[in-house]
């Protein structure tokens, strides 16, 4: 009865684990697009704040 029980206790922390995983995944995927955005933005503020600063704005 034990042997059974551990068995099925692990095939469900297994499968859990697994699906844990993939969500963690693609929650990472989600968060480095969300990061590759943010930086974008900042890189696009600081040329046009660079190019208001040196009198090149139109």
């Amino acid at each position: 009865m034990g042997h059974e029980a551990l068995e099925f206790a692990c095939g469900g922390l297994r499968e859990g684990w697994s699906f844990g995983l993939q969500q963690l995944g693609e929650t990472l995927k989600a968060l480095g697009g969300g990061l590759e955005a943010t930086a974008k933005g900042y890189r696009q503020a600081d040329a046009a704040v660079r190019k208001v600063m040196s009198g090149q704005a139109a």
